[in-house]
């Protein structure tokens, strides 16, 4: 009964929609790095061409992120979630059956469209639903299921890639390489995903508090624009303005009214609440009709949302491009996604220092989930901090997050022996180490985000902020394989003639024919030192220097965040007055 009762609040229901949405998300992109060692012997690739392949999918993820806001201007944002959950389901579902590395490459570009169309409007979202007071928690529970998504991909990943084809036969009835039955596997997941989301799932979130809260209600909740403009003029904390509408600090929340207490067809009762003219149109919901001035008129071509135009998107993201706090964490950000790009070489290194496919899955898993609950406390200590530095509490928790990357990169690369017979002090290293370097994104990039530009630009902020940070991280993975090779003697494996233990082998295909499409490659070796101490070396140059940089990069938040904040907040308080202004002569005319 209590089940049937959150399923059909749309909030509620919309949430944990697009909450999932970004776990299968992240499932998705860390789905081939999990299985590069099998994919470059399936494909005779080299570490090289195996970063060219994440490569090309996060040049087009970047490329492809700020048709997202665009987008947003005219259809709901959880409709553009479940277009880029179909495309990237698509795009995975033939990277499975794909015959050839070239088809592999074009696939993992079609890829990054559907992905890059779906994490600004989940952040968006988000962003929308909590309080400046509980951003941080909000964020941080987003990054909790976001880095579950990362155990989904490199669990699923490196454990169907250890089951032979021949086991699969018999299972299914069809022989596969595991890894694409990995590829398949997620692949329906993200289909499933794409039709529950345009099936459930609803926006706009201001819309759901209009027409669940009572007038009362929604006057006590939603923003007094009096108070928040003299907050901003007299230098008082503006966030009291507004109550908190996702994680509440108080322990009690406004009991549901009942729907015939709730105003269907009055205009009068929202138009507090109207978004700006660039905000997204509202998906009016089942039980709320819609005006009755046209039966043809849209959202879009309501005098309440005038059509935007591409002069009015542009100037919003010039507004962005020139808020000195979003460039910093751009620049710190390009530096810091570097460096997190190259951890998509370490499933590999982890085999090729001798680890089996189960321990590389735990060791994984370990440091995933850590980074999963260290998010989650990095949004609490985040807003602790905000609420006792308002001006650098958020700033101090991303310079402990990216110092503590430079030590514990070292002592994973560089001071643990690479050694199998060392797992648990790797366990505890990559524990430790995923705790403490994943709070940045929580405690403090996307809570500034949030607050360095009005409601209407949250989109774009988060959508510029990925376009420009992939675009660099994009060259990681390469940049890894060639260290690794030019400088520090990596071997890739080539397509020699077998060793002389093929023999027994052979039973698992014809030797007189050439070998099919999904015929599973030679096993690997238990180990191979030399190409572990290399690609390391790689590594360390790769993580290390970055996540110096970005903790020296973080220093400028000190000086402009806390104008830039007071800026956002005034413009939102103009914006605001200016809506009501127009209502009412809305309501004059009418």
């Amino acid at each position: 009964m209590s089940t049937a009762r959150w399923w059909k609040d749309v909030r509620v229901r919309t949430l944990i929609l697009v909450n999932v949405a970004a776990i299968v998300e992240r499932a998705d992109e860390s789905l081939l790095p999990a299985v590069y060692n099998e994919v470059g012997r399936a494909f005779h690739a080299s570490p090289k061409d195996l970063g060219a392949l994440t490569l090309v999918r996060a040049l087009v993820q970047a490329l492809v992120c700020p048709l997202s806001p665009w987008l947003s201007l005219y259809m709901p944002r959880v409709h553009i979630i479940a277009s880029g959950a179909l495309i990237w389901g698509l795009a995975t579902l033939a990277v499975g059956l794909a015959t050839s590395y070239r088809q592999v490459a074009w696939l993992r570009g079609l890829n990054g469209i559907g992905l890059a169309l779906v994490f600004p409007p989940i952040q968006s979202l988000i962003a929308d639903l909590a309080s400046p007071t509980n951003r941080g928690v909000a964020f941080g529970w987003l990054q909790f299921m976001t880095y579950f998504g990362d155990i989904l991909g490199y669990s699923i990943g490196i454990t169907l890639a250890g089951i032979p084809a021949r086991t699969i036969a018999i299972l299914f009835g069809f022989g596969m390489d595991g890894w694409r039955m990995a590829f398949l596997v997620v692949a329906a997941i993200s289909l499933l995903l794409a039709a529950f989301i345009s099936l459930f799932a609803q926006d706009s979130p201001r819309q759901f508090l209009i027409e669940d809260l009572s007038n009362e209600d929604a006057r006590r909740r939603c923003l007094d624009v009096d108070s928040l403009a003299d907050s901003c003029i007299d230098g008082s904390d503006p966030s009291s303005a507004t109550q908190p509408l996702l994680f509440p600090s108080h322990a009690t929340s406004p009991k549901p009214t009942s729907p015939a207490s709730t105003p269907s067809t009055s205009t009068s009762s929202k138009a507090p609440y109207q978004p700006s003219t660039h905000t997204p149109s509202p998906v009016l919901s089942p039980t709320t009709p819609s005006s009755p001035s046209s039966p043809h008129s849209s959202p879009l071509s309501s005098p309440h949302h005038p059509p935007p135009s591409s002069p009015s998107f542009l100037s919003d993201l010039s507004h962005v491009l020139r808020t000195p706090s979003f460039l910093i964490i751009v620049a710190q950000g390009i530096v810091g996604s570097f460096a997190w790009a190259s951890l998509t070489f370490l499933p590999m290194w982890l085999e090729l220092v001798g680890f089996s496919h189960p321990s590389t899955a735990l060791l994984l898993s370990s440091f995933t989930a850590s980074c999963s609950f260290g998010g989650l406390f990095a949004g609490w200590f985040g807003d602790w901090m905000s609420a006792t530095w308002r001006d650098s509490g958020r700033v101090i928790c991303a310079q402990i997050s990216a110092g503590s990357a430079v030590v514990m990169s070292t002592v994973l690369l560089r001071v643990v022996p690479q050694d199998t017979r060392f797992f648990w002090v790797y366990f505890c290293v990559l524990v430790l180490m995923g705790f403490l370097i994943s709070w940045n994104d929580a405690a403090s990039n996307n809570p500034i985000f949030a607050d360095i530009v009005p409601e209407r630009l949250r989109t774009d902020i988060y959508a510029l902020d990925r376009a420009f940070e992939m675009s660099v991280a994009a060259f990681a993975p390469p940049t890894v394989g060639f260290l690794a090779q030019a400088w520090f003697g990596f071997q890739p494996s080539h397509p020699a003639s077998p060793p002389a233990a093929a023999p027994a082998a052979a039973p698992t295909a014809p030797p007189a024919s050439p070998a099919p499409p999904f015929a599973p490659p030679s096993p690997p070796s238990a180990a191979d030192p030399q190409n572990a101490k290399a690609l390391s070396l790689g590594l360390f140059w790769t993580m290390a220097a970055p996540f110096a940089l970005c903790c020296a990069l973080y220093g400028g938040l000190y000086w402009t965040y806390p104008k830039d904040r007071d800026k956002a907040l005034a413009e939102a308080a103009e914006e605001a007055r200016k809506g009501q202004q127009h209502h009412k002569e809305i309501q004059v005319v009418s």
